[in-house]
């Protein structure tokens, strides 16, 4: 869990998020090299973003060649895609308002939390 105590702004997280999950990956392989285990070719961050109590969650997959172009300011041939999911609430116009508020939303945030733990592994 990472959290930006620096700010408390609405700007948006996801730029960080994203940047977050390309320097774990490239710190990852760097510890994997030193431990003379076989870096990562590719892997799938899961990431939570909250904007208040409003949780979005995502899928960002990080690539050795993302990071080759990264660091040598070179053009991705493929376009990197992340998946972001929404919670499917009762009422989503009012969601990023609401938040967690009505009871409706809660449920099926708990849920989702819930079943984000799948996701999680260690490497």
């Amino acid at each position: 869990m990472q959290t930006d105590k620096g700010s408390l702004s609405t700007e948006d997280p996801e730029p960080q998020l994203i940047a977050d999950a390309i320097a774990a990956f490239y710190q990852n392989n760097l510890t994997r090299t030193r431990s003379r285990r076989p870096p990562l070719a590719s892997k799938i961050f899961p990431g939570i973003t909250m904007i208040g109590a409003v949780p979005i969650f995502y899928h960002i997959p990080v690539t050795a060649e993302l990071v080759r172009c990264i660091e040598t300011g070179a053009h991705l041939p493929q376009a990197t895609i992340v998946q972001r999911f929404i919670l499917p609430v009762p009422n989503p116009a009012l969601y990023m308002a609401d938040g967690l508020v009505p009871l409706e939303n809660r449920l099926v945030v708990m849920q989702c939390f819930e079943a984000f733990k799948a996701f999680v592994t260690e490497d």
